[in-house]
């Protein structure tokens, strides 16, 4: 018998729906909710030809599995981003496929990567035997790429970030200078020091149960970082991987 612990993960599917994103008369959808009965099968598959699905049409067949739950249904939501998501995709890449939530970690750090790259404020040294320039930058553009590619790390970001917004004022929230500097204080004090951790959190796509499993370690150990991250640093019981030039350091492709 095999071990369920150690058994391969299976795929498995409840239905599936067409999400209509128009109207008959070709206009955008742009706020709905609506619930879906999912269609047996998968959409490549042939109907199969089974009792259900010849007495599908009537409604008398819907109410009873639905009552049943043969047919089990979703509620779906289309909306438009609000008037502050929409600032922030003005400065994001045409596509762009994300989180919602991390939709102000993306333009904040489009703006901070903007600023560091073209400005004035930061040197550039050039790379030997490479095609690249190694530009200055503060460690909140140099490590997000590396913490957007950690879902963990990403989500350490977004809880302690909203806890640091509720500390802040209205006024502080509205002027965009303070609240970037906010940010880039808060990053490198309490992502930073995770970021630096050694073989402590899987990059790329995580599935849901590890997310599930490692997301309150990880929590705990921001709360750390929080409070005390020089004592963090300092602490024998984490191991750090050693500093390299791309903790504050942005690779810039030179094309001859």
């Amino acid at each position: 018998p095999t071990n369920q612990v150690d058994a391969p993960p299976v795929e498995l599917s409840v239905g599936w729906i067409i999400l209509p994103l128009f109207t008959e008369n070709g206009v955008v959808i742009n706020n709905k909710t609506s619930d879906y009965q999912l269609q047996p099968g998968t959409p490549y598959e042939q109907a199969a030809n089974t009792e259900d699905s010849k007495r599908e049409g009537t409604f008398l067949s819907k109410v009873q599995n639905i009552l049943s739950n043969r047919s089990p249904q979703v509620s779906i939501r289309v909306a438009q981003p609000s008037r502050e998501q929409q600032n922030m995709m003005e400065v994001l890449p045409d596509i762009l496929i994300g989180l919602s939530g991390y939709l102000p970690f993306m333009s904040m750090h489009w703006e901070l990567a903007a600023e560091a790259l073209f400005g004035t404020a930061f040197g550039t040294v050039k790379q030997p035997g490479s095609g690249f320039l190694l530009r200055d930058v503060p460690p909140v553009v140099a490590m997000f790429p590396t913490v957007a590619d950690t879902p963990l790390l990403v989500e350490a970001l977004r809880v302690s970030w909203n806890d640091r917004l509720q500390e802040l004022s209205t006024s502080s929230k509205k002027d965009f200078d303070v609240l970037r500097k906010t940010y880039s204080e808060h990053f490198t004090k309490v992502i930073y020091p995770l970021a630096c951790l050694m073989d402590a959190f899987p990059k790329g796509t995580t599935g849901s149960k590890e997310f599930e499993t490692k997301a309150p370690k990880t929590l705990e150990l921001m709360k750390l970082t929080q409070s005390d991250p020089l004592k963090f640093f300092s602490s024998e019981q984490y191991k750090f991987r050693p500093f390299t030039a791309s903790e504050c350091t942005c690779p810039i492709r030179i094309d001859s």
